[in-house]
């Protein structure tokens, strides 16, 4: 149940917010705004700071490992694995299941998504995983 709430906790931070990158020049770096499809799921800023709609909190990197922390809530979420792959972030969530979810660093439409994530080679990260947003 408790890997549920932090899958849970994850998506909404990371879900719900998201979008480009921001122009900058490092295409392997998290900071910027994260989207699926149309919505921005989260932004990360280069402070160290994270923020969505409803949540934000601290973030750091530690190799391909994605650390957050929320300031509405005590619970602690593991770290993530992650990588950057042709400017999208890609996540590995571990629970029960492996699910890797795929943001983009651009706003697009339903269908451009759908169509996107019908199409993408996705990272060896998401080998033996199931992939979150394809149709």
């Amino acid at each position: 149940m408790r890997k549920i709430a932090v899958f849970l906790i994850l998506t909404m931070v990371f879900g719900s917010l998201a979008g480009c990158l921001g122009g900058e020049d490092d295409d392997s770096s998290v900071v910027g705004d994260w989207y699926m499809a149309s919505e921005m799921v989260v932004e990360l800023k280069e402070d160290g700071t994270w923020t969505t709609d409803n949540d934000n909190g601290t973030w750091s990197v530690d190799g391909d490992m994605l650390s957050i922390t929320s300031d509405d809530s005590d619970e602690e979420i593991s770290p993530i694995q992650f990588t950057i792959d042709d400017g999208w972030l890609w996540m590995l969530i571990e629970n029960d299941e492996k699910m890797c979810v795929g943001y983009s660093p651009d706003s697009m439409t339903q269908e451009e998504w759908d169509e996107k994530m019908d199409t993408i080679t996705f990272p060896s990260l998401c080998d033996d995983a199931q992939t979150a947003g394809q149709s």
